[in-house]
């Protein structure tokens, strides 16, 4: 029966790498809520614009509600864009841990299977041995009753 010595830390390198993968599911969602409302901000902020430039006469206030209203949305748009650029920091990060449990598991995983096919090949040799000494103490002792 196989036995690998270094199961454990090849079962705790797949756990690791299992939280690692929905951290990174985690923070691709964040990433695309975050870029989602800066696109949707964005639009809005083009709207405004596009509905100061239809070259309708607006009045002095109309004009500085405007004017308040697109500086608000610009602040929130950078306060986005500094979310959309931390979330991408955050994936990215995430990312390069995920690769790093990957590859540790994946070099843990090609160690068990050499581990493997070593013992299946010594198994087999094994039993090679086995039966030739079988057939070799079945012919000598045919040879004796003859």
């Amino acid at each position: 029966m196989f036995r690998f010595r270094l199961q454990q830390v090849l079962d705790l390198r797949e756990k690791q790498e299992r939280n690692l993968a929905g951290q990174l599911a985690t923070a691709m969602s964040a990433e695309r809520a975050a870029k989602e409302t800066l696109d949707g901000l964005c639009a809005e902020r083009q709207a405004s614009s596009a509905g100061v430039m239809s070259g309708q006469s607006r009045s002095v206030g109309e004009l500085a509600n405007v004017a308040f209203i697109m500086q608000q949305l610009d602040g929130q748009i950078e306060n986005a864009n500094d979310l959309v650029t931390a979330a991408n920091d955050s994936v990215s990060q995430v990312k390069e841990a995920f690769t790093a449990a990957f590859k540790d598991r994946r070099v843990l995983d090609r160690l068990r299977e050499r581990h493997e096919e070593t013992y299946r090949v010594t198994a087999e040799q094994t039993d090679r041995r086995t039966m030739d000494d079988i057939a070799l103490s079945r012919f000598v002792h045919n040879e004796n009753e003859q």
